[in-house]
């Protein structure tokens, strides 16, 4: 299994319909600015979210799976595989969602500037991201290799992360993903910014500036109360 999603992420950007990104204007801005943290398992998407929620104007939706629901959807609906199926879905079905996720993260936080997801597997889906949401920041936490895949081999995972049970199947995961993540960031018109967890261990204050300098906020005084 956790080779067959290696297979699908090395798959995608050979398939991904990248002459979509070149008709976004029709979309209206959003009513709040969505931040994506995307990634790998355990690179610091939880961290990384609490320390944007020290800023007041960030507030975080968790986990959703809205846009992998969405996939599911238009798979079934237009018998084709993703992402080739995005080639054939209708602008106003794109609207339609679009709006629907907007809409459900308001419900959650109706008076919010950014509004987190940080369903780390989304970066399989920036392409798509990009083309919802060409105003959102999307925020890539990473870890080295040898620590990345250690890490997660080591970890328990009940349910989930398969790809973690073998540790060569890790490594391949995580390959690919990085490959996958290079070909996103040379693509896509979003600015991905790339978030070392050893930097923020390492050099905390100068690594979370550039994060919040990122979004387009300044940091806070909250923040110091992450190391307490």
């Amino acid at each position: 299994m956790a080779a067959d999603t290696a297979n699908h992420i090395n798959h995608i950007p050979n398939t991904f319909p990248f002459n979509l990104l070149n008709n976004m204007s029709t979309y209206s801005a959003s009513p709040h600015i969505p931040i994506f943290i995307i990634g790998l398992p355990r690179p610091g998407t939880m961290l990384t979210e609490q320390i944007l929620c020290t800023d007041n104007d960030v507030e975080s939706c968790g986990e959703l799976d809205i846009i992998q629901r969405f996939i599911q959807h238009i798979e079934k609906q237009l018998n084709k595989n993703y992402p080739e199926c995005l080639e054939y879905l209708d602008h106003s079905e794109l609207i339609s969602f679009l709006q629907l996720y907007l809409a459900h993260q308001k419900t959650l936080h109706p008076s919010t500037k950014y509004i987190i997801d940080k369903q780390s597997t989304n970066f399989i889906h920036l392409g798509l991201i990009q083309r919802l949401f060409p105003e959102a920041k999307i925020i890539h936490t990473i870890r080295g290799k040898e620590e990345y895949c250690l890490s997660c081999y080591f970890q328990n995972f009940k349910v989930g992360n398969e790809f973690c049970f073998d540790l060569n199947e890790t490594i391949l995961f995580y390959n690919e993903a990085m490959s996958l993540m290079k070909i996103w960031s040379e693509k896509l018109c979003n600015e991905v910014h790339n978030l070392k967890y050893e930097n923020i261990v390492l050099d905390f204050d100068e690594t979370n500036k550039t994060l919040f300098d990122h979004i387009g906020q300044c940091v806070v005084g909250r923040l110091s109360l992450l190391l307490q």
